[in-house]
């Protein structure tokens, strides 16, 4: 489907990629100048890749190379 460029688009689709290239939500809040964090959650569709990526590391914090629960705090 092609859509035409327009700065709402160019705005969702900018923070779009940085919210899902590991940019914190309240970063790309700033920098849209969006007064409400809300107003920033609606801009971003999370991906597969990201919540994989989150699992990943979770997993990696969370248990050892041989499986094991490790002592968290």
């Amino acid at each position: 489907m092609k859509r035409d460029l327009n700065t709402h688009r160019a705005r969702h689709t900018f923070a779009d990629i940085m919210l899902n290239s590991g940019v914190p939500l309240e970063d790309v809040s700033k920098i849209l100048g969006h007064k409400n964090i809300r107003t920033t959650q609606r801009y971003c569709r999370v991906r597969k890749e990201r919540i994989s990526q989150s699992m990943h590391m979770a997993k990696n914090k969370l248990f050892s190379e041989d499986g094991k629960l490790m002592l968290v705090g």
